[in-house]
């Protein structure tokens, strides 16, 4: 949220270069997602293509099999220059 009012103002910035991820730190909010799921890399790596960009500090949720998963975004690394 954030935490905004009735006809607050607020400036949108676009940026156009953002370098491609290497890793994502996740951190479940529930152990669940581990036992519930056999493959898990796998899930995480499907689910992650319908985000375009992650934010450190930030928190996701996936739905899998009728249930929803949440995550804490916890560290994000770029790809070297070059590499994709």
């Amino acid at each position: 949220a954030l935490g905004l009012q009735p006809r607050d103002v607020v400036d949108v910035k676009l940026i156009t270069t953002v370098p491609p991820g290497s890793l994502a730190k996740l951190r479940p909010h529930s152990s669940k997602f581990a036992s519930d799921i056999s493959n898990t890399q796998a899930v995480l790596e499907t689910e992650l293509r319908h985000y375009s960009s992650l934010t450190k500090g930030s928190t996701i949720a996936f739905d899998y099999n009728g249930k929803r998963y949440w995550f804490d975004v916890v560290e994000l690394r770029s790809a070297p220059r070059g590499d994709k």
